[in-house]
């Protein structure tokens, strides 16, 4: 591959796996959001009226949306990079910019393993916090979980299929990201320097020397003079 698009193969194939597991992490963090809010809503109505419920998920739900947000944000600056790629020509932006193509997939993949890192730790180990009260009443666990049973819900949340997915996937997503800004690295240390115009020089060293041939022409007429 010529250095004016180096590794251009290579960056095609690793951008367009970054951009697909974006979108199937992304698509799958918004899957187990909506899933949720969904059996939060389920609960809450199966009680009778008059109860008040709360559900306590804030851990596992705020780790889930920066977890989507960020796959979503790694699929389009795929798309993007992988379609400059694509239509790139002779020294192209595409190929200036690597640097900043590789340091914007560097740094999602530096924010995204700390996060999913936690979603996993929250996965795995923690249930959702759920109480019940009638007036100023806190009703007993028991009556909770056997509204939860009715439902077919659970708050353990590595029972939830939903959750798993979101807790697997986009592990593949940061992989991905990570191999993507590697070939992006190193095709930046692959570029050819700017090529200095051979015209552009020669007619600067023709210019100079006019000038220099004009100067020493004012000084012998000054001479002459003299």
């Amino acid at each position: 591959m010529s250095d004016n698009a180096p590794l251009k193969a290579h960056r095609l194939v690793a951008l367009a796996l970054c951009w697909a597991f974006g979108v199937v992490g992304g698509s799958v963090g918004l899957n187990g959001l909506i899933k949720g809010n969904q059996a939060k809503a389920r609960i809450r109505k199966s009680v009778p009226a008059g109860v008040t419920v709360n559900i306590d998920t804030n851990n596992i739900y705020h780790a889930g949306v920066v977890l989507t947000t960020l796959c979503t944000l790694i699929s389009v600056l795929a798309s993007v990079f992988f379609v400059a790629t694509l239509l790139s020509g002779r020294r192209p932006l595409a190929t200036r910019t690597l640097p900043l193509q590789a340091g914007i997939l560097a740094f999602c993949a530096l924010w995204l393993l700390p996060t999913q890192i936690a979603y996993t730790v929250f996965f795995a180990n923690d249930t959702s916090g759920v109480t019940a009260f009638l007036g100023s009443l806190q009703l007993p666990p028991s009556i909770i979980q056997a509204a939860q049973e009715a439902e077919g819900v659970t708050p353990v949340y590595r029972k939830l299929y939903y959750l798993r997915l979101v807790a697997v996937l986009p592990w593949f997503t940061w992989l991905f990201t990570v191999i993507a800004a590697g070939v992006l690295f190193a095709a930046a240390r692959r570029r050819q320097p700017p090529a200095v115009s051979v015209g552009s020089a020669g007619a600067s060293e023709d210019r100079d020397e006019v000038q220099s041939i004009s100067e020493t022409e004012k000084g012998a007429k000054k001479a002459d003079a003299v």
